[in-house]
């Protein structure tokens, strides 16, 4: 997932929150935020990128600087936060 602020102003409160279909499992420990649309690298530091996690059968990302476990953080305009994971259909 890519989600990017495409407007001339910080973006707030930035979350994702997506259930995962049904026959479909998410590899534990899969999870990756990043700058790059690769997927290759280093993690993105919580403080710039946020967080993410999977229970109960969704997908939560509290995304930006400052995000915490309970709420999103800021996105610059023009930046780019990249959600990777590996899944498996069933």
């Amino acid at each position: 997932m890519a989600v990017t602020n495409g407007g001339s102003a910080p973006a707030t409160s930035v979350a994702i929150d997506s259930p995962i279909p049904p026959g479909l499992s998410v590899a534990p420990d899969s999870l990756l935020l990043s700058l790059a649309p690769t997927g290759e690298g280093s993690p993105c530091p919580a403080t710039e990128c946020g967080l993410a996690r999977i229970a109960d059968g969704t997908l939560t990302a509290q995304l930006g600087e400052g995000a915490t476990v309970a709420t999103g953080g800021s996105l610059s305009p023009g930046k780019t936060i990249y959600l990777f994971f590996k899944a498996q259909i069933q």
